[in-house]
């Protein structure tokens, strides 16, 4: 194993709290109804494609897609009990699948092993798979598959840095699912004809650093995956940072990984795509943490997708008390949820129930201390951006480069103001795209 040294700016390591990572992984499978989103990823959102009174098996299309969208299958059997629109908890307006749960565990007749001849069978099987990543992002999977001709990647690199404070479900996974990860490198490997793999991992998970290195020996493929340790550091996980710590390789702003000739995925999404390869079973089910002060058995369960977060915490045994704060992912980049019927979806990996730190501190004055300017991994000025927001000055938060931000939330974490940085930042990248579309339509017309 080789071991990394620091090769990006900024960061910061916030209290890892990695609580359950001790807790094998529980299947929850009696969940009484699943409420799967159409839009589950990047891309378009997916067209129904049955209505309520139609039954349903495991496995089964029940939303197709468009683009560069997946298609999305049903977690359980049973029957559909409405197909509607309505605000989730995220506050995003989406058509949702509610299915009931008959509890029959039926597989659909078209749950079959894919045949993969060539590359093109390969990435048409990935899309099929309703696969996108795991880690948090939710990019399509199949669409990494087919990076430009002139950008053939010559190194696929696995992120299994799992950065974010509090989650644990990678590291479980490589721990206990350790053969198929590897397996599912080497036919990312063979299709993508890509001749080595590297994997990526912090330097506190060395119990899953140790079992991948052995079962890649194990596998006899030691020539093309190595295992590299890095320092904890966050945003170590993020797709811009993990490349440059990895490669010394710098992705251009508004760039792709394939611009600087490399694939990422993470680990989780290499283990379900050999799972997928191996018994055709598409994503219907995903790992995840569910942590924090307040459940009562914080642990790491994989759930149908759709699972509604208030019956997750039923299931895993309720709470010890109420929490103030619900946190679909980790405490730096997850999104806080208004309605415990919000269900879990495919680029989930954890539920975090607060009570501690739940509470929004009082803002205060910036004081220009330049600590969230250290910070930033992107070498951005957070708090000139934060101004230049208040001010919705579109020429200022171009100069500054906002669409950079990667969100990550190192700045305010690091600001002694407790200025909220980037909720800010965010609100400036939604102004910058809504202001640079219409100044786009306004040259247009003019020509």
């Amino acid at each position: 194993m080789e071991f990394a040294k620091r090769a990006f700016r900024g960061g910061v390591h916030p209290p890892e709290k990695k609580r359950t990572k001790d807790c094998p992984i529980t299947d929850i499978k009696d969940i009484s109804l699943v409420r799967i989103p159409m839009n589950m990823a990047i891309g378009a959102p997916c067209k129904p494609t049955v209505k309520a009174g139609d039954h349903v098996d495991i496995g089964q299309v029940i939303g197709e897609p468009s683009g560069i969208a997946v298609p999305i299958h049903a977690s359980i059997s049973g029957k559909v009990k409405a197909v509607k629109a309505e605000y989730m908890g995220t506050g995003d307006m989406m058509v949702l699948v509610d299915i009931e749960n008959d509890f029959q565990y039926t597989v659909a007749d078209t749950v079959t092993p894919p045949v993969i001849k060539d590359q093109a069978s390969f990435v048409a099987a990935v899309k099929a798979s309703g696969l996108v990543g795991l880690g948090g992002a939710g990019f399509p999977t199949h669409v990494k598959m087919m990076p430009p001709s002139d950008k053939k990647p010559d190194v696929l690199l696995i992120n299994a840095m799992e950065c974010e404070p509090y989650i644990t479900s990678d590291d479980r996974q490589c721990i206990e699912n350790t053969a198929s990860i590897i397996r599912g490198i080497a036919h990312v490997l063979k299709w993508q004809d890509i001749p080595k793999a590297l994997i990526g991992i912090e330097n506190n998970k060395k119990e899953s650093a140790q079992a991948l290195k052995d079962e890649i020996n194990a596998q006899g493929q030691s020539e093309r995956m190595e295992v590299r340790i890095f320092p904890v550091r966050y945003p170590q996980g993020a797709e811009k940072t993990f490349i440059q710590a990895a490669t010394g390789r710098i992705v251009p702003a508004g760039g792709l990984p394939h611009d600087v000739n490399v694939t990422m995925m993470n680990v989780s999404t290499v283990n379900y795509l050999n799972m997928y390869l191996e018994t055709g079973m598409p994503l219907v089910h995903r790992v995840l943490t569910l942590s924090g002060d307040c459940p009562n058995h914080p642990g790491n369960y994989r759930v149908p997708i759709g699972t509604r977060i208030s019956e997750l915490i039923e299931k895993a045994g309720g709470t010890l008390r109420e929490p103030r704060k619900v946190l679909m992912g980790g405490p730096m980049m997850g999104l806080a949820m208004s309605d415990y019927s919000t269900p879990v979806v495919k680029n989930n990996n954890a539920i975090l129930l607060l009570d501690e730190g739940a509470d929004v501190p009082k803002e205060g004055p910036c004081i220009n201390c330049g600590r969230c300017v250290d910070a930033c991994p992107m070498g951005l000025v957070p708090n000139r951006l934060n101004k230049a927001t208040k001010r919705k000055d579109f020429d200022r938060l171009d100069e500054l480069a906002v669409m950079n931000c990667i969100e990550c939330g190192c700045c305010s974490y690091e600001c002694p103001a407790r200025i909220q940085l980037v909720q800010s930042i965010r609100t400036g990248k939604i102004f910058y795209h809504s202001a640079l579309k219409k100044l786009q339509e306004k040259r247009e017309a003019a020509n």
